[in-house]
């Protein structure tokens, strides 16, 4: 059995202003991972309803220097989602994108394409991702050196709740 890949080293948790308790800390933890620049893709899976959107959502509004991704996606626009919950596209788009190479990781789920553009990030910032679990895999197959995050849901009812709520 081959060790485990080698672990960036974590530095100091960030000395806060105030004193964070429970999902803050939680969040505090997860951007002292981010500090460490040998990570190039910061990715956070897991099935839906964990909270990847939350997390990630936090994220960025504490921190100009991570960039989101934007996944590109061949379903419809659902009523009521955001505009920019995807780049919404034809399949015809997204197969020619496939060809050049220009996603990280693709699948095809119930359908429709959904897939992760290699990133065009401004200078200067970290790439966050946010993917399922197997768009997740295949980051791991491709880029070994990439931070994945499991987000787990608090309890199997508060997933099917917040689910259902969709």
């Amino acid at each position: 059995m081959l060790p485990p890949p080698p672990r960036p080293a974590l530095g100091p948790p960030p000395t806060p202003r105030t004193r964070l308790v429970g999902r803050e800390q939680e969040l505090a933890t997860t951007r002292a991972l981010l500090l460490d620049e040998a990570v190039p893709l910061l990715t956070l899976t897991g099935p839906g309803g964990v909270g990847k959107g939350t997390i990630v959502n936090a994220l960025l509004e504490r921190d100009p220097a991570l960039w989101l991704s934007r996944s590109w996606t061949t379903r419809e626009h659902r009523p009521g989602e955001p505009a920019d919950a995807y780049v919404f596209t034809t399949k015809e788009a997204f197969s020619a994108r496939i060809a050049e190479g220009g996603f990280l990781e693709w699948t095809d789920f119930l359908g429709s394409y959904y897939g992760t553009p290699t990133p065009s990030a401004p200078p200067g910032t970290d790439v966050v991702l946010e993917i399922e679990v197997d768009g997740a895999q295949q980051i791991r197959g491709r880029h070994p050196e990439a931070l994945l995050i499991f987000v787990l849901p608090p309890s199997r009812d508060e997933q099917e709740r917040r689910l259902a709520a969709e």
